[in-house]
């Protein structure tokens, strides 16, 4: 009876010891995406992006950092999931950085250190080539190029007479 009731306080008090640390943890995942939800690191300037955030703490800030290294945008979320699409962050060509970074507060030990999470995305300017049409008139200027060379050539060149056949005829 005295064994089995040591057995059962030791059990107690490992389930204690892991239900607190159980509640230090913590986690944040942090993504970009298109506007439908794929998850992308390249944007073209001027589209919006999805900023797509889970964290098992609030509140967080989430932050927007352009290729200067200014800040862009900044936003405190107080719920555990966060998923908005935000207009205006990919007008410059560079590297992005958004971070998240966890609020320390009552419910995490001040002696606690976060981490800020981050990800980064590429923002790139398209300069596409039109292909076709390029293509279209490089032939036509090559077709008209070797018309006018052949209709120079006849005209430069003496024409030939025909040779008559000199063979007597019977």
């Amino acid at each position: 009876m005295q064994k089995s009731r040591h057995i059962l306080t030791a059990i107690a008090f490992a389930v204690v010891i892991i239900l607190s640390l159980a509640q230090q943890t913590y986690a944040i995942n942090v993504y970009v995406a298109k506007e439908d939800g794929t998850t992308a690191s390249t944007f073209e300037m001027g589209e919006k992006v999805r900023i797509i955030t889970y964290s098992t703490k609030t509140p967080f800030d989430i932050t927007v950092i352009d290729p200067e290294g200014k800040t862009r945008y900044k936003e405190t979320s107080y719920t555990h999931d966060y998923d908005k699409i935000i207009n205006g962050i990919t007008d410059k060509a560079g590297r992005w950085e958004v971070i998240v970074t966890e609020q320390t507060g009552d419910t995490i030990p001040k002696t606690t250190s976060i981490p800020p999470t981050s990800t980064h995305y590429t923002t790139t300017i398209n300069n596409v080539v039109p292909e076709v049409p390029l293509g279209t008139i490089t032939i036509l200027i090559a077709f008209l190029a070797a018309f006018g060379i052949i209709a120079f050539r006849n005209k430069v060149t003496p024409t030939r007479t025909k040779r008559k056949n000199h063979t007597t005829q019977k």
